[in-house]
Formats: C-alpha cells, sequence, structure tokens
C-alpha cells in the first residue's frame, strides 16, 4: 500500500522547467538616474528622518540620543549639498555661504520647505502651511491604502474557512478604510458593502460557529474581493497616476516626486504628455522610438519633422533641464517657439523656458540662462566659446538637439561643439534631425561619417513608404482632382528648344573635359534639370579650376541658364518672358562667348518666345490701343493655367453656393512655387471678366505697355553708359599696346543693320544679336518720345472706377474667412501650419510640389472630419511634370541606398577622438634616438594657441582642437591666432584678402603685427574644395599695377620687410603649418596676447558685441586705431550713421569723418542716372 500511494512531492520533469534570468551584471541603481534625481531622492529620505526626529522630540521632549542623530544627519544633509555644488562647478557662486544657509534655499527653491514643515521650522525657515504637513497626509493615504490592502487579503482567507464568526467586524473595518481612502472611491463602492451587510451581521451571529449561505459567499467574492481589491488597491497603487489626484493633500509631494523622477535623459512625465498630443500613429512611434535610444532621424519631406523636434523641446522645456538646440536659423527658432506656445500639452509657463542665446546677450546673461535650465537655441559660435571657456556647466546639459544634421560636417562648428560635449559629459543625450535623405546617401560614406561627428550609432530611417506611415496617411484621403493641362504650342516648341540647347552645351562640355580628366557620367540632360546639378559639376572642376578653359567655364554658366529658362517659361507668361531673354541679349558683349546663344536652337527659342507676344506685320495699326507701335500686332498668348484657374474658381464658386460648409469655413487656398507667381495671380483674379474678353487679356495688355517702356528706357540707359564711359579706361587699353582697344568697343557704323520702311515701324529681324536688340529699343524709344503728349492724355488706367473714398471703414475691414481666397507660396515644412491656422475646405496647387502634397495628407489624416478637396494642375508632357516625378524617384532611391547602407555599416566602438589625441600625445612624447622611439623623460603638454573670438566663424578652430591642441578663445587687437610669445598670424581667405585691400584694413593689420611682434605671419588660405591659385597665368602682367592682387601683395611685402606670406591650400595644410611654427617655440600668454594693442587706459574685457564691432571695423574710415574711440561714444552703427561731419571729426578726425560721412550718405542709384 505504501508503494502504490501517490508521492507527496509532484516533481516537474526537466524539460517543462523554465529559465530564471539572472540580473547578477545589471547595476543596482538605475543608469538614468542622474545626480538631481539621486540628489532628490536623497534629499527626501534625509528630511524624512529630521522631520521624524523633531516629531518624536515634540511628543516626549528633547533627549540626548535624538539629538546626536538628529544632528548628524544635518551635518550629512549639508555636506551632501556643498559637494554637489562642487562638483558642479558652482564653488565660486557659493562663496561665503554658510552649509545651513545654502540648505535652506534648496529646500525653499524646490518646494521641499513646505512638504516637511517641522523641518523647516527647526532648520529657521518662516514658512505658514494653514492645512498642515504634507509628507504627513502622504504617509496617512498610504498608511490607508496599506489597511485596506491588508484586510481584504486576510477576508480573502478567511471566507474559504468553516467558521465565519469574525467576518462581519473584518466588513465592517473594510468600510472604515473605504471611507478613509477618499470620496474617490466611498462614493464608488460604499454602497456596494451596504447593500447586504445587514444580512452578513445576522448570519454570522446565529451560532458560535456560524457559516454564511453561499449566495452571501458569492456576493462577498464579487462584490468586495473584485471591487475592493482588484479594482480599489489596483486604482490607487498601480494605475500611474500621480498622487495628487488620489491625495490632494499631498499634492506638493507628488509634484517634487514627479519632477525628479523626469529629470533623467527621458523627459519622465512630459514625454507622456507630449506623446498624447501627437495626432498620427507614426509620429509617435517616432517619438518613443527617440526618445528611447539616441539616433540620427531621417524623415521624408513634409512629413512632420518640425513636429517631431517640438515634441521634444515640450519634454525637456522644464527648469530642470539644461538642453542645448542647435544648428537653427532665426526663422526656424521663431517658428518652433510659436508651437510651443500654441501646443495644448504644455503650458505658457513651459513655453518660458525656451530661450535664444545671441551675440546681443551678455556674458553674465548667458551664465544666468544656463543655471535657469530649460531649452536653449544658441548660435554654434557663441556655443564654441562657452564651451571653451568653462561658461557652460557640460556637466549639467542634459543633451543637445542637432537640427538640420545633413549640415554637419567635419569642419563646421557643430562638430566642434559635440567633440567638446562628449569629453566633459558622456551621459548627455544627442539626438540628430534630418529631413534631406538625398544628402546623406550621396558620396563616399556620408552616413557613417555623419554618424561619427554626432557620436551616434543609431539611424532611424522614415520615409513615405514605410508601413506605419502609409497606413496613417492613407486611412483618411483627401479629395484629389488631378488636372493635366496641354502646353501650347508654342510653349512646346520653346521647351524643346531649350532642352536642345542643353544637350549641345553638354555634348560640347564632355568634349572639351575629356583633356583634364574627370567623369562626365553624370553630365546628362536629367540630371541637368537640377540645382544639385551645379553641385556636382562643381564638386569636380573646382579643384582644377585654374587649368579649366575660358569655354568650360562660360558652359557651366550656360547650363544654370538654361535650366532658369526651363522654369521661367512654365512661370512667367509671355511677356515677361520674352522680356528676360532680351535682357540676357541686352547683357551679352561683343566678347561674352555665350555658347548657347550661337546655336540654332537658340535662335528658335528668341524668336518663338517674340512670337508669343507680338507679330510683326506692315501696315497693322491696332484700333483699341494708340499706344501700340506701327506694324505690331499683339498676340499676347496666356498661359493655359490661367483658364483653368479661373475654371476651377467657378467651380468652387458653385460648389460653396449649393453645398456650403456647415460651418461657414469655406476658404480657398492657391499655393504657387514663388512671390513672383502669386502676385501674378493676384492680379489675374482681381481682374474682373467681361463678355468681350478674359481676365488675362487686361492684364496682359498692361504688362506689354510695361515692356514697351522698359525697353524704350533700356536705350536711354546703353545712352548714359556709353556717355559715361571711363577715359582712363581706353587710355590703359592703348597704353598697354592694343591699338584697335578703342575700336573693339562699338560696332563699326558702316556694319550697321538699314531699316526699311522709317523709322518709327518695327524692321524684322532674321536673327537675334545685341545689335538688333539695340535697334529695336532705339525705335520703340522714338515713337515713345513722339507720342508722349498723347500718351499722357490716353494713358490706360488699370483702375478705372478708382473714386474718392469718404469713409475709410466703409470699404476696409477684416475679411471673413468664408469670403478669402488666399495666394502663399510654398515654403517647405511651414506650409503644414499654414494649413492648421486657415482650415482650408478647397486646395488648388496652381504649381506641382511633394512636400506640399505630403502636408497635405498628414493635414487630412490628423482633421478625419474636415472637407478638404485638391486641385492639382500640372502642364502635360513637360519639365514641370518631370521634375516633379524625378523628385519623388530620387528620394525614394536616396532611401533605398541608405536601407542598404544601414544594414551594412561599420561604426568604430568607443570615442575614436580620445584615441587620436592619445596617440598624438604619444608622438610628442617619444625620440627616435632613445631605444629606437622610446619615451622621453618629461611629458609634453599638448601646445596652446590663442584664438580671437571672431575667428570662430571659420572651421580652423575646430580642426586645430581636433588635432590635439588646447584653444585659449579671448578678443585680441593684433592677429588671429597667437602662437608664441614672438609668432602672430592674420588669416586671410581670398574673399577676405580683396575685401580688405579695398578698404585697407589690411595694412593697418599689417603695421600692428610689425610693431608687437617679431615674426608677423599673413596666411592665405584657400578653400580645400577649391584651386590652388591666386590667378590664372594669363591674367598675370609683366609689370607691376595697383589694380591687381598680385601687385598689391608685392607692394605689401616691400613696405613691411619683416612680414612673411603663407600659402595654405586648405584648413588641413594651415593645421601642420601652425604645427611646424610652433615646434621649438615658447607657449603664448593670453594676458599678454590680450593687452596688446591695447591703450593703458583700456580695460581688457567683452564688454561689446563682437558682430556690430565686426560691422564697425570694415567701415571706410575706421581703422584700428579708432575704432575703440568710436565704441566709447555710440551706442549703436545707427547712432553713428546719423552724426554729422562735425560730431565725426571730434571723435576720429577731420580726413577719416569725411570719408565715413560720404560713405553713409552716399546714394548709389546716382551712379545708374
Amino acid at each position: 500500500m505504501i508503494l502504490e500511494s501517490p508521492p507527496l512531492v509532484n516533481v516537474t520533469p526537466l524539460t517543462q522547467i523554465h529559465e530564471v534570468p539572472i540580473h547578477i551584471h545589471h547595476p543596482i541603481h538605475p543608469n538614468s538616474a542622474n545626480k538631481h534625481k539621486r540628489l532628490g531622492l536623497q534629499m527626501l529620505n534625509e528630511l524624512s528622518r529630521i522631520e521624524m526626529f523633531v516629531t518624536r522630540i515634540e511628543a516626549v521632549g528633547k533627549h540626548e540620543e535624538t539629538n546626536i542623530e538628529l544632528s548628524k544627519t544635518i551635518v550629512h544633509l549639508e555636506q551632501t549639498l556643498l559637494a554637489f555644488e562642487v562638483d558642479n562647478g558652482h564653488a565660486e557662486g557659493i562663496g561665503n555661504i554658510s552649509g545651513r544657509e545654502m540648505l535652506r534655499r534648496y529646500m525653499i527653491r524646490t518646494g521641499l520647505a513646505e512638504m516637511f514643515p517641522k523641518s523647516s521650522e527647526y532648520l529657521g525657515i518662516e514658512l505658514v502651511l494653514p492645512g498642515g504637513s504634507y509628507i504627513e497626509a502622504h504617509f496617512r493615504q498610504m498608511s490607508t491604502m496599506n489597511q485596506l490592502t491588508s484586510i481584504a487579503l486576510q477576508l480573502q482567507n478567511d471566507i474559504k474557512l468553516t467558521n465565519h464568526k469574525f467576518v462581519a467586524h473584518q466588513v465592517a473595518l473594510l468600510y472604515q478604510c473605504i471611507t478613509q481612502a477618499g470620496p474617490q472611491f466611498s462614493k464608488k463602492y460604499k454602497s456596494r458593502v451596504e447593500e447586504n451587510f445587514d444580512a452578513l451581521k445576522e448570519a454570522s451571529s446565529v451560532s458560535d460557529e456560524p457559516y454564511l449561505p453561499i449566495e452571501l459567499q458569492a456576493w462577498y467574492i464579487s462584490a468586495v474581493w473584485d471591487h475592493m481589491l482588484n479594482r480599489v488597491v489596483s486604482e490607487a497603487l498601480f494605475s500611474g497616476r500621480p498622487m495628487s489626484q488620489q491625495t490632494p493633500d499631498a499634492g506638493h509631494l507628488s509634484q517634487y516626486i514627479d519632477k525628479v523622477s523626469s529629470e533623467g535623459a527621458e523627459g519622465g512625465m512630459s514625454s507622456i504628455a507630449t506623446m498624447s498630443a501627437l495626432s498620427l500613429a507614426f509620429q509617435k512611434e517616432i517619438v518613443a522610438e527617440l526618445v528611447a535610444e539616441d539616433a540620427l532621424l531621417i524623415m521624408a519631406k513634409g512629413l512632420g519633422l518640425r513636429s517631431i523636434l517640438g515634441a521634444f523641446l515640450q519634454i525637456y522645456s522644464q527648469p530642470q533641464n539644461l538642453v542645448l538646440l542647435i544648428n537653427t536659423n532665426t526663422e526656424e527658432e521663431t517658428m518652433l517657439r510659436d508651437d510651443l506656445l500654441r501646443s495644448s500639452g504644455i503650458d505658457r509657463g513651459g513655453a518660458s523656458h525656451f530661450k535664444s542665446i545671441t551675440s546681443e546677450l551678455s556674458l553674465a546673461e548667458r551664465s544666468d540662462l544656463y543655471r535657469y535650465g530649460g531649452v536653449m537655441a544658441i548660435t554654434s559660435r557663441i556655443l564654441v566659446m562657452d564651451l571653451l571657456t568653462g561658461r557652460v556647466p557640460v556637466q549639467l546639459i542634459t543633451g543637445i538637439l542637432v537640427a538640420n544634421a545633413h549640415r554637419v560636417t567635419a569642419s563646421t562648428t557643430e562638430a566642434f561643439i559635440l567633440r567638446l560635449f562628449r569629453q566633459s559629459n558622456s551621459e548627455g543625450f544627442i539626438k540628430a534631425f534630418s529631413d534631406q535623405p538625398e544628402t546623406l546617401s550621396t558620396g563616399f560614406a556620408t552616413l557613417e561619417k555623419t554618424l561619427k561627428l554626432l557620436y551616434l550609432r543609431k539611424v532611424n530611417l522614415w520615409p513615405r513608404f514605410h508601413v506605419t506611415v502609409t497606413e496613417s496617411l492613407e486611412s483618411h484621403t483627401a479629395d484629389v482632382i488631378e488636372i493635366r493641362q496641354p502646353m501650347t504650342k508654342a510653349m512646346k516648341a520653346i521647351q524643346a528648344a531649350i532642352i536642345n540647347c542643353m544637350d549641345i552645351c553638354l555634348q560640347e562640355l564632355r568634349r572639351s573635359s575629356s583633356a583634364i580628366e574627370i567623369d562626365v557620367d553624370d553630365f546628362t540632360v536629367e540630371k541637368a534639370l537640377f540645382k544639385s546639378f551645379d553641385v556636382i559639376i562643381r564638386r569636380q572642376l573646382d579643384p582644377i579650376w585654374h587649368r579649366v578653359s575660358h569655354k568650360t567655364k562660360q558652359l557651366v554658366s550656360d547650363l544654370k541658364t538654361l535650366r532658369s529658362l526651363l522654369g521661367y517659361l512654365v512661370s512667367y507668361d509671355s511677356v515677361n518672358f520674352n522680356l528676360y531673354l532680351e535682357t540676357l541679349l541686352a547683357s551679352v558683349g561683343p566678347h561674352s562667348g555665350n555658347y548657347w546663344m550661337m546655336t540654332d536652337p537658340a535662335d528658335k527659342i528668341f524668336s518663338t518666345a517674340k512670337s508669343r507676344v507680338y507679330l510683326q506685320q506692315d501696315g497693322y495699326k491696332d484700333p483699341d490701343d494708340p499706344n501700340i507701335l506701327p506694324n505690331m500686332r499683339p498676340i499676347l498668348e496666356e498661359l493655359p493655367k490661367w483658364d483653368i484657374l479661373s475654371e476651377i474658381m467657378d467651380e468652387v464658386e458653385v460648389e460653396m453656393h449649393n453645398a456650403p460648409h456647415p460651418e461657414g469655413l469655406d476658404t480657398i487656398l492657391i499655393m504657387a512655387q514663388d512671390q513672383r507667381a502669386c502676385s501674378q495671380i493676384k492680379r489675374y483674379l482681381s481682374t474682373p471678366k467681361t463678355n468681350t474678353s478674359t481676365r488675362g487679356k487686361p492684364l496682359m495688355r498692361d504688362l506689354l505697355h510695361g515692356y514697351l517702356q522698359w525697353k524704350s528706357n533700356m536705350k536711354h540707359f546703353k545712352d548714359n553708359v556709353a556717355s559715361k564711359a571711363p577715359t582712363s579706361l581706353a587710355s590703359s587699353m592703348a597704353s598697354s599696346g592694343n591699338p584697335m582697344a578703342g575700336v573693339r568697343r562699338g560696332q563699326p557704323a558702316n556694319k550697321r543693320r538699314r531699316v526699311r520702311g522709317g523709322a518709327t515701324s518695327l524692321a524684322p529681324v532674321a536673327k537675334h544679336s545685341a545689335a538688333s536688340f539695340q535697334k529695336e529699343a532705339e525705335v520703340i524709344a522714338t515713337f515713345i518720345n513722339a507720342n508722349q503728349d498723347s500718351s499722357k492724355s490716353t494713358a490706360r488706367v488699370p483702375y478705372q472706377d478708382v473714386e474718392e473714398i469718404d469713409d475709410f471703414t466703409d470699404y476696409f475691414g477684416l475679411v471673413e474667412p468664408s469670403n478669402m481666397v488666399l495666394v502663399h507660396s510654398y515654403s517647405g515644412e511651414s506650409d503644414s501650419l499654414l494649413l492648421e491656422n486657415i482650415k482650408p475646405r478647397f486646395i488648388i496647387m496652381y504649381d506641382p510640389d511633394p512636400t506640399f502634397v505630403r502636408c497635405i495628407e498628414v493635414y487630412k489624416a490628423c482633421h478625419p472630419g474636415k472637407q478638404v478637396r485638391v486641385y492639382f494642375t500640372v502642364y502635360d508632357n513637360s519639365v514641370e511634370e518631370q521634375l516633379y516625378l524625378s523628385a519623388l524617384r530620387r528620394e525614394k532611391d536616396a532611401f533605398t541606398r541608405l536601407i542598404q547602407t544601414k544594414s551594412t555599416m561599420v561604426l568604430p566602438i568607443g570615442d575614436t577622438y580620445t584615441k587620436q589625441v592619445q596617440d598624438q600625445s604619444l608622438l610628442r612624447n617619444i625620440h627616435t634616438r632613445i631605444a629606437g622611439g622610446g619615451k622621453t623623460g618629461d611629458e609634453r603638454p599638448p601646445p596652446r594657441i590663442i584664438v580671437d573670438a571672431r575667428e570662430f566663424r571659420s572651421s580652423l578652430p575646430s580642426i586645430l582642437h581636433s588635432q590635439g591642441m588646447v584653444l585659449d578663445p579671448c578678443t585680441i587687437t593684433v592677429g588671429d591666432y597667437v602662437l608664441s610669445p614672438n609668432i602672430c598670424v592674420e588669416r586671410k581667405s581670398i574673399s577676405d584678402l580683396i575685401s580688405s585691400f579695398a578698404s585697407g584694413r589690411l595694412y593697418t593689420q599689417v603695421e600692428a603685427m610689425t610693431v608687437h611682434y617679431s615674426r608677423p605671419v599673413l596666411l592665405i588660405e584657400f578653400d580645400e574644395d577649391k584651386s590652388f591659385s591666386l590667378q590664372d597665368k594669363a591674367d598675370i602682367r609683366a609689370d607691376i599695377s595697383v589694380m591687381e592682387l598680385s601687385s598689391k601683395l608685392v607692394l605689401l611685402t616691400l613696405a613691411f620687410p619683416t612680414l612673411r606670406l603663407i600659402w595654405s591650400s586648405s584648413v588641413h595644410s594651415t593645421v601642420e603649418i601652425f604645427e611646424d611654427l610652433k615646434r621649438s617655440e615658447d607657449e603664448p600668454d593670453m594676458l599678454q596676447a590680450q593687452a596688446v594693442g591695447v591703450d593703458a587706459d583700456q580695460a581688457i574685457d567683452s564688454a561689446y558685441n563682437l558682430t556690430p564691432q565686426d560691422i564697425l571695423r570694415s567701415l571706410p574710415g575706421i581703422t584700428s586705431k579708432n575704432y575703440k574711440q568710436v565704441m566709447k561714444h555710440v551706442e549703436s552703427i545707427r547712432e553713428l550713421a546719423e552724426l554729422d561731419v562735425a560730431s565725426l571729426s571730434v571723435i576720429i578726425g577731420e580726413g577719416p569723418a569725411k570719408t565715413l560721412w560720404d560713405f553713409f550718405h552716399k546714394d548709389s542709384r546716382m551712379d545708374m542716372s
């Protein structure tokens, strides 16, 4: 029997045992707990002990052991807070403040004084709390919840027994706990206990060992157990709601707990509120993914990148955070601030924690903002200087948000900032944003390089074809009507001719480029249609630009002009398009060499464009307009889209009348490519229709009159230019041994084309040329001058119904949204805000734009109940359509390449910059004569360079720092870089060198260097991607001329024999030059460098803003000797410009004052008269 009995323990087979996760390697404290959070939790712990000690003293009196423990706790708390402040670089701000006073200030600032009133009173903080201690309210609430849980669990066990004598008593205790838990619980659950409590009491008192009936047990299990424990307790303890919603008296404590919990890099409860504010599923997923792990976010254009960036501003716009936003412009900062104010997930108090830091703020103001916390949008030059000088508490920086990450390269200041940040702060986050996948997918390993510079190892790709994006946007789509309008016959002919010209130029470019060995595979007509083609071709030609022939350079310029013509063909009206062509023709000189104008398709372009405006017909006289030249028959071809636009407006008007919007919002939004097209559309729609003509006919007539007037003015302009031609130029050409110089300036008289039919008629021209343009201009000018008196009386007035307005308010006022027709140009991501503000019912896309299409999709998905109808217009079989489709295909191909690169790219592990600096330090401290490369006895420190604050606009300081050099930024008067006590360097780019020679600033700069330094250096630095050549060999003259740059350099070295010229081919070459110059030289002293060139009575400080100071020093008459005197007397450049000559003479002297006054009051328009 014993052997057949069942076992006491059922042994589980080995295959069913689950693995237990082992966490022995995990840290005890979470990594996300930063210093603020750890300090806050420690404060809660220590102040709770102090509150307990003070309560004990009030209850039983003073006790020696209690007083000792209380004193130890307070001293430990003061030391902890002091160590925290010193560790974060705030020792100077503490000064002579005692530990007790510092503790009081911290408790008042964070609200801990109100949470612990007894501790505050003991520490000497005056506090008035009518509601009692918040911490006591919190403890009472938690005690009630604990008692409720204990009784419910006890009842769960007792109901299974056979004796239910004390069940009624336990349910009564449970009823009391529900009442104490608060009205939010008692209203819901008290009635459930009351409904059967009498029956329960009666059943439990019938005998000594009562047993409840089955129906009462079922009632208890369903009403008491399910509702009391599973619902009440779970709702109270595990719902995640703030404690202020459960215990009103504990509101301050809950706020402090939530604040401390949200100080980590994850943003805490702010991220939850922000996630709820986002409308679309893919936006929430993007934010959640980026909050969880730092990454580079690359989104398709139009999907709301600015909304994602604004979401992170909401998450971190709290005073306990210090987040820096870099790589944005003023317009982007303004839009982000407005989005933050409009957001429903944050109040205006939170928006006050988003600040912009520019050069207008002083050092003290910037330091206060850094300690105030929040999100700081700061310019890169100011931030890098504050990081180098230690003004920014780097250890307190929560993280950095990098906008426009596709612009970050190895030579940019943003890469410099991230490198400095990661050197001192390894815990802060870095999150980067970009909507330019094409930029990050072209070139060699562009994505890997960008991630390395951003110190990121992950990239998040969100194209339009992403599954989540597709599901979110296609769930609610707008009503789209696509209209494909054919072009006119003349427009098709011009388009084909322009493409032929581009093909001819590309063929000639390939032929001329065969000798200089460049890749011509990208030289196709399809790629030449995009602006990026200019970058592709200049990237190849810039390094060898000095070897490129003049013909090749002209072909590159011609391709850019032809691409512009393709865009103007569909956006300009026929009159303005012909006017632009004639402007190009008028600007062509006798030796300009525009290759495309000499081709047969170019003649087709000019002749067909003119035929769209007018035809030359002998004996024709316009019966309606006497201001039209004889023999000129106006054609005035209108754009085909104008008729389509008019038909759409009529259809919309009928729709608004038959089916008005229920809320009265029938706003019409018309989107065009640029402001010029918007102005054209406004003029067209404001012209009323008549029975005899369309809207466009009066408009085209006005444009034709303006065209004739412009052409007449061009004749007078050329006459004035010819009469004011400088004789010095002709004399200089004659003196250079060119006897035909005067003859080449104009066309021989006997070669001019004779005009048949009189001087006031338009003569036919076989081919376009500058001479034909000039002849037509003479004819038009003659006719207009002859009819000037009559034209004044018969001049057409665009608006004939202009009357005197008696009451302004009768005619002007706010336009109702239902009657509003808004014409706006495309502006990228900002168009999403435009849609949110005006909420249009009808959208007319006059020109196609992929980004705006995405904005409409996002807008409609966010507002599924809104009625939106979109009219999408495009020219059929046109370059406009080809550009739209090519843009979509290029973006898709770019994301495809990025996805492939993401799956195969290899990124280095660890900080590569630190390893690089260690290697350079090793190279500095080894010697080949010591055991074949052993270390020297003394450790050589890294070299130091004093850098002028204005030089941080360039990329050289970043490259110097990346090579392990220590930079000391300050404002120095003499030079740009001080390498040693003897060497001072003035760095000039080519453009800066030319402007410095023109203003005379370089002479004073070199003079100051030669006075104070024994080895002054003028460093002429070229761009890395440009040719290392100052000028072509053909432009070098045999003799010295004051007009040439090379001659000016020779004269400068003759004037200053100690000056040394150094030529640098790139920024990296400059770094190597600096390393060679500093070899065996002493390190410079920053105080001495700042004192050089400063008068004895002048203080060395940075009280002046650098940007206005640079503008001041570039003005004529302002030198390095008098600019400080000017800054003492005026507050701004505007005040300086308003001074008279006498006041300026008192400040800077009579000669410079006259030069400066003439510069401010010179009217440049007088030179054109």
